[in-house]
C-alpha cells in the first residue's frame, strides 16, 4: 500500500492505493490552496502547506505510512535516451553525463542526477529506453524536512512523468499507441508526445491567461495543436491515433475537443479508469484529475527514486573522501613501516648485544650457572649476526633514497603559477607528499601534467579533488587535492 501525494499549483491531491493485477483505489482527496501558494514546486506559503498536509495526515496516515511525494515542475529536468543493456552504475553515469548538459558548469555540484526506467527489456536484452532526471539537491532535503516537520516523513520522491510512463506501460490500451498526452495544472500545461507507448517529448508552458477564459483555453488549444504537429511529421514512421486532455475542466473540454478534432483530424477525449483498475465505493476519483499520483503507485519500492539518489551520492563522497584520504596517506605509512622495522631492528640488536655482555662477564667471573648451555649461547651469537644483516639491509635500502632539495620544493611551488597554491610538504625517504587548493578544478589536472614534465620526479600521484574543505568538512568554494611525488632513486642529491 503506498500514499502518493502530488502538490499541484492551486491544489494538494492525495491517492491511497496498491498494485497487483489490478491498480486498486482505496482512498484519495484534494485540498484547495490560495493562488500562489505554489509555484513552479516552490512552497511559498508555508502555513497553508502545512496545514493541509496536516489534513492529509490525519485522514491517511494511520492506514500507510509508505508516503511517497511526486514533483513534476519545471526545475526538474528530463531527458529520454535509448541505451544498450548497462549496469545501474552505468546508468547513473550516462544520467548524470547527458544532463550536465543543459546545467551551468559552476551549478553542476547543487544537482543531484538520477534515472527511470519505466519499462524492461524483454528478457534483460536489446535497448531500452531511459528518463534522465536532474533537479536540486536543496529542494529535495527542502521537502525532506517539510514533510517531516508536519509528522508525515518521505520514504520517496518521484518524477512525475516516471510514473505516467509506468501508467501508459500498465494499461493495456496504451502501451502500444502513439498519442498525445496533455496535463494542466493551475496556470501550467505539459504536453508529452508518446511513440509506440514510450515518452518521448513534453512542451512545457506557463499560461498567460486565468484558467477559465476564453483567451486561456485557446492557449490551451494551441499548444496542443503544436505538439500534433511536431507529431504528424513523423506520421510516416508512427501511427499518431489520439489526443488525451487531463487536468481541464468540464467546460474546457467542451471547447478544446471538437474544435482540436475538427482541426487536426484526431480523436481528442478525457481519460477513464477500465479494467486495469478497481477502484472503492463511493470515492470520487478522476483518472484525469489524479493522473499523477496514480502513476506514482506503480512505482515498485525496491527501484530507487530521488531520495535514494541523494543519500547515494552522500555515500559515494564520504566513500570518496576516505579513499583519497587512505591513498594520500599510502606513502607516509610506507615510510613509518620502513622507519619502524629499522628502529625495532636496531633495538633488538641492542637487546642481544647487552645480554651477550651480561653473559661475558658472568663466564669471566666464574658464575657459569647463569649459563645454562653452550648451544645457548651459540643460538643467541646465530640471532646477532641475522640482526645485524637485516639492519644492515635496511641501511642499504635508506641509503638510496635522494634527499629533497630546495630547487625541488621551490618548483613545486612555482608550478602553480598562481592558479594552484601548494601547501604542508613533507618528505621521507624519496617521497614528497603535499595539499594543494585550486578555484578551479580543471587548474589541477594542468598542475599534475606541468609536475609530470618536469622530469624532476620519477612519478606523480594524484588522488582527485573534493570541494569540501578537508579542515572543516564545509564548501567555501575551492577544490582540495593531495599529491605524492616520488624522486628517483640514486641521485646524489643535497638537502
Amino acid at each position: 500500500m503506498k500514499l502518493s501525494i502530488y502538490l499541484g499549483e492551486d491544489e494538494i491531491l492525495a491517492v491511497l492505493g496498491s498494485v497487483g493485477k489490478k491498480i486498486k483505489i482505496l482512498d484519495c482527496c484534494r485540498i484547495s490552496l490560495k493562488k500562489g501558494t505554489l509555484i513552479n514546486d516552490v512552497i511559498t506559503d508555508e502555513a497553508s502547506v502545512c496545514q493541509a498536509l496536516q489534513e492529509i495526515r490525519d485522514r491517511f496516515y494511520s492506514r500507510c505510512k509508505n508516503v511517497a511525494l511526486i514533483l513534476a515542475g519545471s526545475q526538474i529536468l528530463t531527458k529520454v535516451l535509448e541505451v544498450p543493456p548497462m549496469s545501474p552504475a552505468q546508468l547513473r553515469e550516462l544520467a548524470r553525463r547527458e544532463m550536465q548538459e543543459y546545467i551551468l558548469e559552476s551549478e553542476e555540484p547543487s544537482y543531484l542526477y538520477h534515472y527511470s526506467a519505466p519499462a524492461e527489456p524483454q528478457n534483460n536484452k536489446g535497448p531500452r529506453t531511459i528518463i534522465c532526471i536532474a533537479v536540486k539537491r536543496q529542494m529535495i532535503e527542502q521537502y525532506i524536512e517539510r514533510f517531516t516537520q508536519c509528522k508525515m516523513p518521505l520514504k520517496s520522491i518521484e518524477a512525475a512523468f516516471d510514473g505516467v510512463s509506468r501508467l501508459v506501460h500498465f494499461q493495456q490500451g496504451l502501451h502500444s499507441k502513439t498519442f498525445i498526452l496533455a496535463i494542466a495544472d493551475g496556470r501550467n500545461l505539459m504536453t508529452s508526445l508518446f511513440i509506440n507507448g514510450v515518452y518521448a517529448y513534453t512542451n512545457r508552458l506557463r499560461l498567460v491567461e486565468e484558467r477559465g477564459r476564453q483567451a486561456c483555453t485557446e492557449e490551451i488549444e494551441n499548444a496542443i495543436r503544436s505538439v500534433a504537429r511536431f507529431g504528424k511529421i513523423r506520421r510516416e514512421e508512427y501511427r499518431f491515433e489520439n489526443i488525451y486532455l487531463c487536468g481541464l475542466t468540464k467546460e474546457e473540454c467542451k471547447v478544446l475537443i471538437p474544435n482540436i478534432q475538427k482541426e487536426e483530424q484526431i480523436t481528442v477525449s478525457v481519460p477513464e479508469a477500465g479494467v486495469d483498475f478497481q477502484i472503492a465505493e463511493g470515492l470520487s476519483y478522476s483518472l484525469s484529475d489524479f493522473i499523477f499520483n496514480t502513476g506514482s503507485l506503480l512505482k515498485p519500492a525496491r527501484l530507487p527514486d530521488l531520495i535514494s539518489a541523494s543519500m547515494g551520492n552522500r555515500k559515494k563522497a564520504r566513500i570518496h573522501l576516505l579513499y583519497m584520504t587512505a591513498l594520500a596517506a599510502l606513502p607516509a605509512f610506507m615510510v613509518f613501516w620502513t622507519f619502524a622495522s629499522y628502529m625495532g631492528h636496531s633495538q633488538e640488536l641492542r637487546r642481544i648485544q647487552s645480554q651477550i655482555e651480561d653473559m661475558e662477564a658472568a663466564m669471566n667471573q666464574g658464575d657459569y650457572k647463569q649459563v645454562k648451555q653452550a648451544e645457548e649461547l651459540e643460538t643467541i651469537l646465530k640471532a646477532l649476526q641475522e640482526a645485524r644483516e637485516t639492519n644492515e639491509n635496511i641501511e642499504r635500502q635508506l641509503a638510496e633514497y635522494p634527499q629533497m632539495k630546495s630547487e625541488i620544493r621551490n618548483r613545486i611551488i612555482s608550478e602553480g603559477r598562481d592558479a594552484v597554491t601548494a601547501f604542508d610538504l613533507n618528505y621521507r625517504e624519496g617521497t614528497v607528499t603535499f595539499r594543494g587548493k585550486a578555484s578551479n578544478y580543471q587548474e589541477i589536472s594542468a598542475y599534475v601534467s606541468r609536475l609530470e614534465s618536469s622530469g624532476l620526479f620519477q612519478s606523480v600521484e594524484y588522488y582527485g579533488f573534493t570541494d569540501k574543505n578537508p579542515l572543516d568538512g564545509l564548501k567555501d568554494g575551492a577544490y582540495y587535492f593531495n599529491i605524492s611525488c616520488i624522486l628517483p632513486k640514486g641521485e646524489e642529491t643535497q638537502p
